[in-house]
């Protein structure tokens, strides 16, 4: 079993533009930035049972297991807002040092959250029929599941912004080994 808990804020101010380089004026740069906070929880479960038996002049190594996971997940991001210009982007002038303009952070542009679960169920057999030769069957059984919440496009009026995914599948296995 294994459960994390991130908790994640980071922000960035990078140049958004090559610089720009003309006959007899000053070198200029582009530049933008954000503050982006991610929180999740995981949570992984995964379980295994080997037994090895003779029936007869066979040996079985049998192979039962399942695992288990859930991830919630909260990320926001903000964009800055340069005082100089009321804006995200701002061009000032290259020098040494880099002369940063004050900034803030915006409201949120981006808020999302989602919760991921998945479940596997797996039996296999390996049966000794010869020192030289193995036969292999099992099945397994995956289910995965997918919710997300676009919370500023759920408000925005339009009632839009959750989509929601999930598959099963089943998979069976059969080889030779030599």
């Amino acid at each position: 079993m294994q459960f994390a808990d991130y908790d994640k804020l980071y922000q960035n101010i990078f140049a958004n533009s090559g610089i720009a380089i003309g006959s007899g004026s000053p070198l200029e740069v582009e530049l933008d930035g954000y503050q982006d906070s991610t929180d999740r929880q995981n949570l992984i479960i995964q379980a295994n049972l080997v037994s090895e038996f003779k029936t007869g002049p066979f040996g079985h190594t049998v192979l039962f297991g399942g695992e288990f996971g859930d991830q919630d997940t909260a990320n926001s991001r903000n964009d800055t807002v340069f005082e100089a210009n009321g804006d995200d982007q701002i061009t000032i002038a290259f020098t040494d040092p880099l002369d940063i303009p004050a900034f803030s952070f915006s409201n949120l542009v981006r808020d999302r959250e989602s919760q991921v679960q998945f479940a596997s169920v797996y039996l296999q057999d390996q049966i000794d029929v010869t020192n030289w030769l193995k036969l292999v069957g099992g099945v397994r059984f995956d289910r995965f599941d997918i919710e997300v919440l676009d919370i500023i496009e759920q408000n925005d009026g339009d009632g839009l912004g959750a989509i929601s995914r999930g598959w099963m599948r089943n998979s069976p296995r059969v080889w030779a080994l030599f």
